[in-house]
Formats: structure tokens, sequence, C-alpha cells
């Protein structure tokens, strides 16, 4: 296989990220709605999941998943955070 092909897809699937992230983020802003952001992470930060915590899949989740509440919304946080 050829390297350049490979950039090239890892180079456009960045650029087609980061146009997705500031058509948001120019959206918010026209909108005046940039604390939206903030106010959404604190509520994933704040919100309880028990229904995922009763019916968490041991398979995926191993011995975290007692733990699969917090383990959730740690990943959602960090994927959110840009």
């Amino acid at each position: 296989m050829n390297v350049f092909f490979f950039t090239t897809i890892i180079r456009r699937t960045f650029c087609s990220r980061l146009r997705r992230i500031m058509r948001g983020y120019r959206f918010l802003k026209k909108n005046g709605q940039l604390g939206l952001l903030v106010a959404v992470q604190n509520e994933l930060v704040d919100t309880r999941l028990d229904k995922i915590s009763h019916n968490a899949s041991k398979f995926f989740l191993g011995a975290g998943a007692v733990q699969a509440d917090l383990i959730i919304r740690q990943y959602l946080f960090s994927r959110s955070d840009g």
C-alpha cells in the first residue's frame, strides 16, 4: 500500500472533524449560546445514569461493570472536550 493514500485519508478525516467543530462553534456564537457547551458538560458530570448501572454488560466493561455509570460519564466527558 502507498503511504500517501493513508496520509490523505488521515488528513481528510482531521479536516472534516475540524470543519464540523468550527461549524458548530460559529452557530453557537452567532446565536449567543456559547455557554451552552459548558452547561452540557456540567450536566453530563452531575447526571447519574442509574439504568445503565443496573444493566451494564460485563462482557464490555469487565470488572468495571460495577462502576459503569462513572465509566460512561467520564468517556462522554472526554469525548466532548474537543
